[in-house]
């Protein structure tokens, strides 16, 4: 085994067979994408990030969220955070591949921004979700919300934060099940989001 520091650079590229930092090849069987290691109950986008994230009247995602939870449509745009846009899992869906989820998000994050530069014109623009939007959306987490009750009660580990989340008073449940995964899986979640850039209408979106 070789740890290789890369000065907080990264990796450079990958070969068929490599993965290259700087000017030195390291041979390679399998490469295990490591996305982060707090579980998705946990923090918010910024803790996982290691960096302070601000939005509107200098307000901190992470106080923010803490107290009320995401308010996202579709998991990809907070409407207190213009202009950012999220990779989840917090009120989006995930796969048993989460590449798979941040290639989903990705392209419904494109479609969004593409849509929303090209309707702004030439004129700088903010983007963010409608708060009917999110409170609908919040809805239907809640709504679907039942299968992920699971984990609660679930041997003390990773995706239950040990056993804390059985500990949580009521109204951290409810905040819970409103910011938290898309209960009927990916493939519903899919359904959803398609179903709603094939309209066309960017409903629930606020551009300005």
């Amino acid at each position: 085994m070789t740890l290789v520091d890369t000065d907080g650079k990264g990796v450079d590229r990958l070969t068929g067979d490599s993965v290259v930092v700087g000017d030195q090849s390291y041979p390679v069987d399998i490469i295990i994408f490591a996305t982060g290691y707090l579980a998705p109950p946990s923090g918010t986008p910024a803790e996982k990030g290691n960096l302070t994230i601000t939005g509107r009247n200098e307000m901190s995602m992470s106080e923010d969220w803490a107290h009320d939870g995401p308010k996202t449509l579709h998991g990809v745009l907070d409407h207190r955070f213009p202009n950012l846009f999220l990779s989840g899992p917090g009120q989006a869906s995930v796969a048993g591949n989460f590449l798979f989820s941040v290639d989903t998000l990705a392209k419904h994050s494109a479609y969004i921004l593409a849509e929303a530069k090209h309707r702004a014109g030439r004129k700088p623009f903010a983007v963010v979700p409608t708060t009917a939007a999110i409170d609908d959306w919040g809805t239907k987490l809640m709504m679907r919300s039942l299968p992920m009750a699971a984990m609660m009660g679930c041997t003390p580990g990773y995706m239950n934060l040990e056993g804390s989340l059985d500990k949580a008073a009521p109204e951290e449940q409810l905040k819970m099940a409103r910011g938290g995964l898309w209960g009927h899986g990916i493939e519903d979640f899919l359904k959803h989001v398609e179903a709603w850039r094939a309209e066309g209408k960017m409903e629930g979106i606020d551009i300005s």
